[in-house]
């Protein structure tokens, strides 16, 4: 004879983390779809926090998938057949899109900070230069100036 335990049984597991690497998404991109606040996807992926329902069901229509298929790891891209291979092509065509940005945004503006370094060690040279000489003048005017008087 059984008997029931109040127990409460784990949740099962959700594979949110993993449907959302699979679509190529980041949690920025998630979170700004739905107007989330920063850190929510995280809690849910992680399951500090439990989904409801309704949150499960939105990024099941977000992931492309059905509301049982959270519940699963997804197939391996190339299990996906030609969805896979859109998915891939999808993937290759944003890292593109990345590497034109860096090459536009970053790399210049790395190379105004080398530029400004440079420019500041000229800066730095002249100026403890000119310290020197600001220096030597005052010594040569203090020597030829006569003692003060005391009394």
């Amino acid at each position: 004879m059984s008997q029931d335990t109040d127990a409460p049984a784990d949740p099962p597991a959700i594979y949110l983390r993993e449907w959302r690497l699979y679509r190529g998404l980041t949690q920025a991109q998630v979170q700004k779809r739905f107007g989330w606040a920063e850190g929510r996807l995280s809690k849910l992926e992680s399951g500090s926090v439990q989904p409801k329902p309704a949150t499960l069901r939105m990024l099941a229509r977000l992931y492309g998938c059905e509301l049982n298929d959270l519940f699963e790891s997804p197939p391996e891209i190339g299990d996906a057949g030609l969805f896979g291979v859109l998915q891939l092509q999808r993937l290759l065509a944003q890292a593109r899109q990345d590497i034109a940005e860096l090459k536009t945004l970053v790399i210049p503006r790395i190379e105004a900070i080398e530029g400004q370094l440079a420019q500041a060690s000229t800066i730095s040279v002249t100026a403890a230069q000119n310290a020197d000489e600001l220096a030597t003048i005052f010594a040569r005017y203090a020597a030829r100036r006569p003692p003060a008087k005391s009394g």
